[in-house]
C-alpha cells in the first residue's frame, strides 16, 4: 500500500510539475488544459483504487491519454489489472513502463512479481535481479527474488528426483 500511495503522490508530482517539459508522440507539448485534466484523472484513479478496478482503469486510461509518456501510470495501472485478472493487459503496461524508463526498479520488481505469479520465474529471477541493480535499498524486490528462487530450486530439485526416479533406458 505504502509504495502505491508514494508511486501516485509521484505520479500526481509528475504530472503537475515535470509533464510539461514531456512530449507527445506527435512531438507536440502538453498544454496546461490537459496537464489538469490528467491530474484530475490521477486523483480519481487514486481514490477508485481501493476497491473499483474497472473505476482506476478507466481514469488512468484518461491519464495515459493525455500523457502517453508517463511510464509510471502504466505502472500503476497494472496492479488493478492484475487485481481482476487481467494477466495479459498487466505484462503490456510494465512491457510499456519498461520501454519509457528503463532505469525505474519499481518496472522491473513488478514485471518481475507478474512473471513469478505467472509461473515464469526465469524471467522473474532476471527482472528481480535487475530491480536491484538499479536500486540495491528496495527490500520487497529482495522478498520477491527470494520467493522466485525458492520456487526455482524446488521446480530443480523435483527433476532431479524425477531423473533419479526413472527407470534407466525406459
Amino acid at each position: 500500500m505504502k509504495t502505491f500511495v508514494t508511486a501516485a503522490f509521484l505520479s500526481l508530482l509528475f504530472i503537475v510539475a515535470g509533464c510539461e517539459s514531456q512530449a507527445d508522440p506527435n512531438g507536440q507539448h502538453l498544454r496546461a488544459d490537459s496537464l489538469l485534466r490528467s491530474q484530475r484523472y490521477n486523483v480519481r484513479a487514486f481514490r477508485y483504487y481501493h476497491g473499483n478496478y474497472v473505476k482506476a482503469i478507466e481514469a488512468y486510461d484518461r491519464v495515459l491519454g493525455l500523457a502517453p509518456r508517463f511510464a509510471s501510470g502504466y505502472n500503476i495501472r497494472t496492479t488493478a489489472k492484475l487485481k481482476l485478472g487481467n494477466y495479459p493487459g498487466a505484462m503490456e503496461d510494465l512491457n510499456r513502463a519498461i520501454q519509457l524508463d528503463s532505469t525505474e526498479a519499481f518496472h522491473y520488481a513488478n514485471r518481475g512479481l507478474l512473471y513469478h505469479i505467472l509461473g515464469k520465474d526465469p524471467q522473474a529471477m532476471a527482472d528481480l535481479n535487475r530491480a536491484i541493480q538499479l536500486d540495491p535499498t528496495y527490500k520487497l524486490a529482495y522478498t520477491n527474488r527470494g520467493l522466485a528462487k525458492e520456487k526455482l530450486q524446488e521446480q530443480q530439485q523435483a527433476a532431479q528426483y524425477v531423473v533419479v526416479g526413472s527407470p534407466v533406458g525406459k
